[in-house]
């Protein structure tokens, strides 16, 4: 039914949810922006000042035209250069966007079965153990997995011959104890 409000939302034409929360917050920021009366003002150019005195100055410029709560959470600023390939002469604007990110951190693990041959002098048994690493699994991760569940014998370090690791969960890796 949004597409009665923003035909760009009707049919059937792909649209992500991006897109639609940035044309719901801007139609919020509309509703609750705090400046009804919308003044012009002429944009200087910025003929070799500071980048941070001209950005203050768009700022301000559009935050006179556009107060709410949503250009204080969700607004920016996009710094553009554009140099004249003839002349050379360079123009820096700093120009409002806005945008509604949430940063999701991806939480991989993987579970890694692997057969120790522990060192154990005149007694050694084949031990199958499975690990949780939370990186893709290379044969360091590995061993430092390994080495939280158990501690190699004294003198002792792990080994993965080849430090090779097969990726697949159901394909076993044996790690040796050398001294």
């Amino acid at each position: 039914e949004i597409a009665r409000i923003a035909r760009q939302f009707s049919g059937y034409a792909q649209h992500d949810t991006h897109e639609l929360l940035v044309f719901l917050l801007d139609g919020l920021h509309e509703d609750l922006n705090r400046i009804h009366s919308k003044p012009y003002i002429e944009v200087k150019d910025s003929d070799g000042r500071p980048d941070i005195e001209v950005a203050n100055e768009a700022w301000q410029y559009y935050k006179s035209r556009n107060d709410s709560i949503i250009v204080d959470l969700f607004h920016g600023q996009l710094k553009s250069t554009v140099i004249c390939p003839t002349c050379q002469r360079k123009s820096v604007t700093f120009d409002p966007f806005a945008s509604l990110i949430l940063p999701i951190q991806e939480v991989y693990k993987y579970v890694v079965r692997v057969y120790v041959w522990p060192w154990v002098p005149n007694k050694s048994q084949l031990l199958l153990l499975e690990l949780t690493v939370q990186t893709i699994p290379c044969a360091q991760n590995i061993i430092e997995a390994l080495e939280q569940e158990r501690t190699p014998h004294p003198g002792c370090q792990y080994y993965i011959p080849n430090k090779s690791v097969d990726r697949s969960r159901y394909t076993p890796l044996i790690v040796y104890e050398l001294t």
